[in-house]
């Protein structure tokens, strides 16, 4: 029954939401057909996180002042599965190099749940405070909810802790005054 229960919630994450069933037409997100990260493979928390980007317009509405760029998320879902362990790592590196992401003036590295779900008022909140001008990237670690995800725990940690380390290595061939601001958010 347990087994059961279990497996009815890891299918939920291949729910297709009608509200989020189309791929995001922006080649700044992933899911989009100039990603290397499909959008079926996002799962759906990731078709969530990809769908819903704050438009410089509603920026511009909300701030009353210009819109600087259009927010750029990268999102890795638990189905690419790779057959090694860096492998989301590098398909987010990927991503990244993709939409010019390390060209912004910010870098908003997420370590979300299990499920890939992260707070998406506090993502928001940061793509208002920095008019667009910011990227936000994350690596879904499993299927299932923190909770019920415990023994991916480690690989998530190893994933974050992955991306971390390439992007610092990935910066540091960029002159000081060329490097985004890096925020740490998990």
């Amino acid at each position: 029954l347990y087994n059961i229960g279990v497996g009815y919630i890891g299918r939920s994450n291949e729910k297709v939401e009608p509200a989020y069933s189309m791929p995001p037409l922006s080649p700044l997100v992933s899911g989009s057909d100039e990603s290397t990260s499909p959008f079926v493979d996002l799962g759906l928390q990731g078709r969530r996180f990809v769908t819903d980007v704050v438009s410089p317009e509603l920026i511009e509405e909300v701030l009353g002042e210009p819109a600087k760029e259009t927010p750029i998320r990268v999102f890795i879902g638990y189905n690419s599965e790779p057959m090694y362990s860096m492998g989301r790592t590098e398909m987010a590196m990927a991503e990244l190099e993709r939409t010019g992401a390390f060209d912004r003036a910010n870098l908003l590295l997420v370590s979300p749940t299990g499920t890939g779900w992260v707070d998406q008022t506090m993502i928001e909140s940061t793509e208002f405070l920095t008019k667009g001008d910011i990227a936000t990237c994350l690596i879904q670690y499993g299927r299932f909810p923190s909770f019920l995800s415990v023994q991916k725990v480690a690989l998530g940690r190893h994933q974050f802790r992955a991306l971390l380390w390439s992007v610092r290595q990935r910066l540091a061939e960029r002159p000081p005054e060329r490097r985004p601001k890096i925020f740490v958010f998990g």
